[in-house]
């Protein structure tokens, strides 16, 4: 059986690279493991990660994802998906969708994957911050213990470029800041007064995979 995805147009932008989803497809998909996927507006969509409900639970390790023309592609499942009524998790890809294509993959049962994803997402922990990148891009995130009080430092501390280089090194944080009204939408005015009204900060990684990192 084949369940057909609700494609959510157009583009919301990116979940992480690998990690934020543009396409936001949902399918009904049957626990036999069989995905579809077709084109209907005559449009030719670029590589990126596509998400299908899956009903079968999280697949063995022993799994592998045959992809249209029967070849092997990389796959990840998922706990935390785009539909909220995919409660047994979702199966993620990445692929294009020329116009007018009509797609087929199918969960195989048997061996281990023999190809993995390229520029995999790679979290990286330290005492202060969390680094997300995928070979092409990353981020850097503080953690708990790298935000103590006042808890006034931005959420992304640094980005990494195209040649591998990250902002954010000098000295001075990234932090929130909270100023008097007469400054609201004031884009060249300076900020002076770090957040001081938090009482709490937390962060925490709630998917981590090739494909997909939360």
């Amino acid at each position: 059986m084949t369940g057909r995805p609700v494609a959510r147009w157009p583009f919301r932008g990116l979940v992480f690279l690998a990690l934020f989803s543009p396409f936001q497809l949902q399918a009904q998909i049957p626990p036999a493991g069989t995905f579809h996927l077709a084109e209907q507006f005559g449009v030719s969509w670029p590589e990126q990660p596509v998400e299908f409900r899956y009903d079968g639970g999280q697949p063995s390790a022993n799994t592998r994802m045959r992809g249209p023309g029967g070849t092997e592609v990389p796959f990840q499942w998922v706990a935390s998906c785009t539909d909220a009524a995919a409660t047994l998790g979702c199966i993620v890809i990445r692929t294009n969708l020329p116009a007018g294509a009509d797609y087929t993959w199918t969960l195989v049962s048997g061996s281990e994957p023999q190809v993995s994803q390229t520029n995999p997402v790679r979290v990286r922990r330290t005492t202060a911050r969390l680094e997300i990148s995928n070979g092409l891009t990353g981020i850097r995130i503080p953690t708990v213990q790298g935000n103590p009080a006042p808890w006034n430092l931005a959420p992304i501390q640094g980005i990494q470029l195209q040649d591998g280089a990250w902002t954010g090194l000098g000295k001075v944080p990234n932090r929130l800041f909270v100023e008097a009204r007469s400054l609201t939408g004031c884009a060249g005015c300076d900020l002076r007064t770090p957040l001081y009204t938090a009482t709490s900060y937390s962060v925490a990684v709630v998917e981590r995979g090739p494909i997909k990192t939360v």
